[in-house]
């Protein structure tokens, strides 16, 4: 992204992930998004001075950016003494199994 309102463009149009992103969510989103996230998953957490360099924004806009993903369900925000830091929040691991008779009827198809 080259600038502030292009994030806030993309963000615009980012649906809501109530129970926190898939990895395959993460594959589906727009590229600079999709690789944003990628490179913050690879840091495991990002404080808000690395999380303005990386999108290369000042720290109030990084913040303002980070707030939206927080609200649309993508990241997580961890408030430490320092600075807050954020992190890709993924959503809970299905615990239900599809039944062979599923696959079955899609091997079908």
């Amino acid at each position: 992204m080259e600038n502030f309102s292009d994030w806030q463009e993309t963000l615009l149009h980012l649906p809501l992930f109530p129970d926190g992103v898939v990895m395959a969510d993460m594959l589906t989103l727009p590229a600079p998004l999709g690789s944003f996230l990628r490179r913050v998953l690879r840091m495991r957490q990002l404080p808000l001075s690395q999380l303005a360099q990386l999108l290369q924004l000042s720290s109030e806009q990084a913040a303002e950016i980070g707030q939206i993903l927080v609200e649309k369900g993508v990241l997580q925000r961890h408030v430490t003494d320092a600075e807050p830091e954020y992190k890709v929040r993924f959503a809970p691991k299905s615990k239900t199994r599809l039944s062979d008779q599923v696959w079955n009827a899609l091997g079908d198809l």
